[in-house]
């Protein structure tokens, strides 16, 4: 048997000493590059929610007074649906086309985000949380869309108009509803006429003394609600969880000496026919100023 000479003891301790140096250097970048990532994104929304750029209409027709230029459209008398049926008849085939859905509203996708529609199976949501496995594909019969500019120009608005729509911050890492006038156009944002809207108001709501009455997207929020100028129908119900695990007397009057600047933004929602804001307890006062508007609000059942 072979017999290895054995190390000086000088040249062990070289060994040693390189080695504990060579772990100290390197244990910071094994950490970083070993240790299990966070899932929660650290960015903020505003630099990941991806905003419509504005760009040429390819399909609807030109506002206003368009020159020969922008009308490219063909003569459609050949159409017996152009050409034999009135509009509000016309109206009335893509209202069953496009329209009749209760549809889920949400921001998503991975790297790039979006915003998604899901149909909903009940005739009227009042969802808190959107079950994934409850929502359905859209199905509708947007192949009406693609026939031709003057049917595209007609039916468009309906898509928006003739579906009610929900949204919701409970178990959403976005809450769409700030997000809706960078996202849709204008027109489009006008169009809709139902809305409902389940709202976790405690990231907005601070208990402490000297807190904000509401956080930046808390008035984003009504701010966008503002600029819906066709609805007609629109439902709130506001939750807060302080109420649930602290129903304390402490949590009801900071609550009640913030709630006339909280709901201040109500006065510039003025469109709404039917105007509904379920407020988080039933010891909440209902008697709250909302100016010109026809929001009436109401305790929990």
């Amino acid at each position: 048997m072979t017999r290895h000479a054995p190390v000086p003891i000088g040249c062990w301790i070289a060994y040693c000493a390189l080695s504990a140096v060579a772990w100290t250097c390197c244990l910071p970048c094994t950490l970083v590059l070993c240790w299990p990532k966070s899932d929660r994104n650290t960015k903020g929304p505003d630099e990941e929610v991806q905003i419509l750029p504005l760009r040429q209409r390819s399909l609807t027709l030109p506002l206003g007074q368009p020159d020969s230029s922008q009308i490219i459209t063909s003569d459609q008398s050949q159409s017996s649906l152009v050409a034999k049926l009135p509009l509000e008849l016309r109206e009335e085939i893509y209202r069953h086309a496009l329209g009749g859905l209760q549809i889920h509203i949400l921001i998503c996708g991975y790297k790039r985000l979006k915003l998604c529609g899901y149909r909903c199976g009940l005739s009227r949501c009042r969802h808190d949380v959107f079950d994934p496995r409850a929502l359905h594909d859209l199905n509708l019969s947007t192949a009406v869309l693609r026939t031709c500019r003057l049917i595209y120009s007609e039916a468009i608005k309906l898509l928006y108009s003739a579906n009610n729509f929900a949204v919701t911050s409970y178990g959403q890492k976005y809450f769409p509803l700030p997000y809706l006038p960078k996202i849709l156009l204008p027109q489009r944002l006008r169009s809709i006429r139902d809305l409902s809207i389940s709202w976790d108001a405690t990231p907005h709501f601070n208990l402490s003394e000297n807190g904000d009455a509401g956080s930046q997207q808390w008035y984003d929020s009504w701010h966008a609600l503002s600029q819906m100028t066709g609805l007609r129908n629109l439902f709130i119900h506001i939750g807060l969880d302080y109420f649930k695990y602290s129903p304390s007397v402490y949590v009801l009057n900071i609550w009640t000496e913030r709630e006339a600047q909280m709901f201040e933004p109500v006065k510039a929602v003025q469109a709404p026919e039917s105007f509904v804001i379920v407020l988080p307890d039933r010891r909440c006062s209902t008697d709250l100023d909302v100016g010109t508007t026809k929001c009436i609000f109401r305790v929990p059942d």
